[in-house]
């Protein structure tokens, strides 16, 4: 059982997801595991990047290059901004940053798709969470 302040800070996320329109609690615990594995993906990334300058040696894999997507960009209205998104956009300080409607625009077009991509060799195995991912979050206040 979790008291104090953590408990706390549980509530205020799942209260902010159940007033953004997530209802199902297996649906809002589905998108807490994918934000908290996006921050672990960026926690490892930086913990690789600091043993690199450590040793003065290259990372083995970078996750987040500083290259984009590939994927369009698109504002309210669908037109074209950019032909892709960086892929550093979608590391845990930048993205947790990011104005509400870029924020929206990043996790539903360029996140999963990073997601799937990274996950693409656990398709096989069983209970892989990742691959049938979704984001269903439609209000830019969450």
């Amino acid at each position: 059982m979790i008291t104090g302040e953590l408990k706390s800070r549980v509530d205020t996320i799942w209260n902010a997801m159940w007033t953004g329109g997530l209802s199902n609690p297996q649906t809002i615990m589905e998108q807490w595991t994918l934000l908290l594995f996006l921050k672990g993906l960026d926690d490892a990334q930086t913990l690789a990047e600091r043993q690199g300058r450590a040793r003065g040696t290259e990372i083995e894999r970078n996750l987040f290059p500083d290259e984009l997507d590939g994927i369009p960009v698109v504002d309210d209205a669908g037109n074209k901004i950019a032909d892709g998104r960086s892929l550093a956009d979608l590391r845990w300080p930048r993205f947790a940053t990011l104005p509400p409607a870029e924020m929206q625009e990043a996790a539903e077009n360029h996140r999963i798709p990073f997601l799937r991509r990274l996950a693409s060799h656990w398709r096989a195995r069983p209970g892989c969470v990742l691959c049938p991912a979704t984001f269903p979050i439609a209000s830019r206040s969450v």
